[in-house]
């Protein structure tokens, strides 16, 4: 005997088809990890929706709600001004802005869909953000005047010292 025959018979007469039924699509398993594949389950984004090194648009996702349009703006403007910062540190300020839009801990305040949304748009802009940037903005610029013949040279017998600030002395 099943454990609850009367839901089953309820189930049965609003027809709605056992999980078992050939008629019922079933998404691929993997085994693995014990869960199903979701590669393809939901794809908000496409490989040519956003190219190589921008972040992926949130105004895709909003569809005319303004609350959720706030908060994507919100989240993706501290992703965009914190983009330059170590890689150490990015990861930090990811885990924070994931942690506090985790759809469970908006459950209390009816916010769980707007929540859900930016959590799922997190997921999708978290390799962009966390990518080791190549671009002008990171890369090391040379000091002025530093490839300049006319530019005095200290004496060979010379004693660099390092400042507080990051500058290198030499002293003769």
């Amino acid at each position: 005997m099943k454990k609850h025959p009367h839901a089953a018979a309820l189930l049965r007469a609003r027809g709605v088809l056992p999980s078992a039924s050939e008629h019922v699509a079933k998404p691929e398993f993997d085994r693995v990890h014990s869960r199903p594949i979701r590669e393809t389950a939901h794809p908000v984004y496409d490989e040519d929706d956003y190219g190589e090194g921008e972040m992926p648009s949130w105004e895709v996702i909003s569809q005319g709600n303004p609350a959720l349009a706030e908060a994507l703006h919100h989240v993706a403007d501290t992703l965009s001004m914190t983009k330059s910062q170590s890689l150490a540190h990015r990861q930090k300020i990811l885990k924070g802005l994931v942690t506090d839009w985790h759809p469970d801990r908006h459950t209390a305040s009816g916010d769980q869909e707007i929540a859900t949304k930016v959590f799922q748009w997190l997921q999708v802009v978290k390799t962009w953000y966390l990518q080791e940037s190549t671009g002008p903005e990171m890369e090391q610029q040379p000091l002025p005047g530093y490839d300049d013949p006319d530019r005095p040279v200290a004496p060979t017998d010379a004693q660099q010292y390092l400042h507080p600030s990051g500058s290198v002395f030499s002293v003769w």
